[in-house]
């Protein structure tokens, strides 16, 4: 996201995980988002930008286990973040503890809510 579009938006440099989270969702398509959140306040935004990520969840997810496994072992990173549809990191991969096993993962996060946060789901475990 360059200065340009957050001075438009009118988001602080401070909100690191909105701005993670636009640039993960929204790589392509600023232009929509510009369009759809000029002159909307922090709070309609960031309301905004969730529910793309929720919209996102239903449209991209794993159709069964086997799925999720095959890319898990081809990129672990990749098949995290398309599973929460929100950029991971090191530091937040560091704390799934169950990082070595996609079943789990997988089975724990199909018994939670589509749309878990990452670290609440690291939580869980």
């Amino acid at each position: 996201m360059d200065d340009n579009l957050k001075r438009l938006l009118d988001i602080e440099n401070t909100a690191i995980e909105l701005i993670a989270m636009i640039n993960f969702l929204f790589q392509t398509d600023y232009k929509k988002l510009l369009r759809d959140c000029i002159g909307l306040t922090g709070k309609e935004i960031n309301k905004y930008v969730y529910d793309k990520r929720r919209e996102k969840i239903m449209n991209t997810r794993y159709s069964n286990i086997d799925e999720f496994v095959q890319e898990f072992l081809v990129a672990k990173e990749r098949a995290l973040e398309r599973l929460f549809q929100e950029p991971l990191n090191s530091a937040k991969l560091s704390k799934l503890e169950i990082m070595d096993d996609p079943v789990r993962i997988y089975e724990i996060h199909s018994k939670q809510k589509p749309d878990i946060r990452f670290m609440n789901f690291v939580r869980l475990i």
